[in-house]
């Protein structure tokens, strides 16, 4: 009987390690797709604009509405989520270099994202100094030398979906 609950036992350690690993390859798979230049065509200017290593990124595009942001991301302390930081400070929390978090309710945009295995979301949370927000998620879905990007935008007045493909340029 012992024997057979030390087996069980390291069964159940090995599977609790594979499912808490899971989500890290998931996510460096994701990620990995990601990399590189994108445009709404082979002969444009990129659009968007994925590096980095490992489990941290950077990402460099122009918001439906907005102007360009370069945004880079590193792990949180939930599995799965990424602070987001752009010039100003991390959006989650003092995290590297002593620079202090972006407090949207005084100003700023507060960036995060998160990764599944197919596919990374970066989210932006803005608020004006009348209450109103702007809650944006993209969906960033590669497919080969297919990029699928959806947005996702809420505002106290509603909301609105739009969805473009881009392809991987060497520019």
């Amino acid at each position: 009987m012992r024997h057979r609950q030390g087996i069980l036992g390291r069964a159940a350690a090995a599977l609790l390690l594979g499912i808490l690993l899971a989500p890290a390859s998931a996510m460096a798979d994701a990620l990995d797709a990601l990399h590189g230049r994108w445009a709404t065509s082979p002969d444009e200017r990129p659009t968007m604009e994925w590096s980095g290593a490992g489990d941290q990124f950077s990402v460099s595009f122009t918001p439906v509405g907005g102007q360009a942001v370069n945004l880079d991301f590193a792990p949180s302390a939930r599995p799965g989520v990424l602070a987001g930081r752009i010039k100003g400070g991390w959006s989650m929390g003092t995290m590297l270099g002593g620079d202090g978090p972006v407090d949207p309710l005084v100003e700023g945009t507060l960036f995060w994202a998160r990764t599944t295995a197919d596919a990374v979301y970066l989210y932006s949370l803005v608020i004006d100094d009348k209450g109103g927000f702007q809650l944006d998620r993209y969906r960033c879905e590669p497919q080969g030398d297919t990029l699928t990007v959806s947005l996702d935008r809420r505002t106290a007045a509603g909301g609105e979906n739009s969805e473009q493909r881009l392809v991987r340029t060497g520019s």
